[in-house]
């Protein structure tokens, strides 16, 4: 996890948690942000990666967040706080980018 967009400290007060699990592939994260706003997240992946669909610059939806790629090294994480005011998130990267 790089940062985020919505406060000063990047992350400090709106990630109440952020895990990774090698294993697994997965990082997991809960967010905080007041209902009906949203906020960016944005992920560094070390390997270069391309998504299982094709192409870069490509994105998946999810109910309350949409994880999209900027870059062969960068995905964000756009957390929609629509019906709570916390919001937990996952990226599987072994079903979302090629190995």
């Amino acid at each position: 996890m790089i940062s985020t967009d919505r406060h000063l400290l990047q992350g400090a007060i709106e990630l109440e948690d952020v895990s990774r699990n090698a294993r697994t592939r997965t990082l997991d994260g809960v967010s905080l942000g007041p209902q009906g706003t949203a906020h960016n997240v944005t992920v560094y992946v070390p390997e270069a990666q391309g998504w299982m669909q094709g192409g870069p610059f490509l994105f998946r939806d999810f109910p309350d967040y949409t994880v999209k790629m900027m870059d062969e090294h960068l995905l964000r994480i756009r957390v929609r706080f629509r019906r709570a005011a916390r919001v937990a998130w996952r990226l599987d990267l072994g079903q979302m980018l090629k190995r």
